[in-house]
């Protein structure tokens, strides 16, 4: 699991991972950094931890990898290949049929 020793290395970790994920925009925030902020004191030693599959930690370096549940945010995700970005709002997923608002907010 990953431990945050204090808030800087917590803010590093937002600022990589948890800024670009949907799950952070989404309304009350992210479950997983939630828990993590509940239970990682707690949690940190204990080996069957239900905290280490959510944000995994690297064995060597002990640096926190990808959460488990990371999913890129609409204006971090890549156009797909067969679309391109509309001219007016630089939004993938609705080309043609943009009026000038985006349906990323």
């Amino acid at each position: 699991m990953a431990y945050f020793p204090n808030g800087t290395a917590h803010e590093v970790y937002r600022d990589a991972w948890c800024s670009k994920c949907i799950h952070d925009q989404a309304e009350g925030g992210c479950m997983v950094m939630f828990l993590h902020m509940l239970h990682n004191y707690d949690e940190a030693n204990k080996k069957d931890s239900y905290l280490h599959s959510l944000i995994p930690q690297d064995a060597k370096t002990g640096e926190p990898k990808e959460c488990s549940m990371f999913l890129p945010s609409l204006e971090d995700r890549p156009a797909p290949a067969h679309m391109s970005r509309c001219p007016v709002c630089n939004d993938p997923y609705h080309g043609a049929m943009c009026r000038g608002v985006s349906i990323n907010g």
